[in-house]
């Protein structure tokens, strides 16, 4: 039988053409099931590619989040001020932006210990910005790329990271 499905295969059959059954080949989800009587829970677990995140993953950038998040106003919040006038920003906007900015990082942190990291909207949100955030950076202070610990550089795996969490919070969602 193996020999005839692939001679049929070299001369361009299909598979209603082999069988002449008229129907379309069974999808591969079917297979175990059909041929080796396994259950539908092990067939779907055998073969199911659904990457396995390990937990701590989401946690190490819910850390990092919520340190961005509350560093910059307990720690360094005059140089925070500072890097926001180098971009820009006029002195009636600066505070308040940096307050905007922080309460968003802590709060992606917290969703990070969440439920809510299960949902790809949470990690498409943080990529989008981290992006935002480089982007003004890599712009409006081009000598951060010369910056000896390279915090522009550092965002590419942050950014990847997030990029791996969004799609596997995407396929465990459907």
């Amino acid at each position: 039988m193996r020999c005839r499905c692939f001679r049929a295969a070299r001369r361009g059959f299909d598979a209603q053409t082999l069988f002449g059954t008229g129907k379309p080949p069974r999808p591969r989800q079917n297979f175990l099931t059909l041929h080796f009587c396994f259950n539908r829970n092990l067939e779907r677990k055998i073969m199911n590619t659904r990457p396995d995140v390990p937990v701590y993953l989401p946690y190490s950038l819910g850390a990092l989040w919520l340190w961005s998040g509350l560093q910059p106003l307990l720690a360094a919040r005059q140089e925070s001020l500072d890097l926001l006038a180098a971009v820009g920003f006029q002195t009636a906007f600066r505070y308040p932006v940096l307050l905007a900015a922080s309460l968003l990082d802590v709060l992606f942190g917290l969703l990070c210990f969440s439920r809510a990291r299960r949902r790809p909207v949470l990690w498409l949100a943080q990529a989008a910005t981290v992006a935002g955030y480089s982007a003004i950076i890599a712009l409006a202070l081009p000598q951060m790329w010369l910056h000896p610990f390279a915090p522009l550089v550092k965002n590419l795996p942050i950014f990847a990271l997030m990029v791996f969490l969004w799609r596997a919070a995407r396929q465990e969602a459907v």
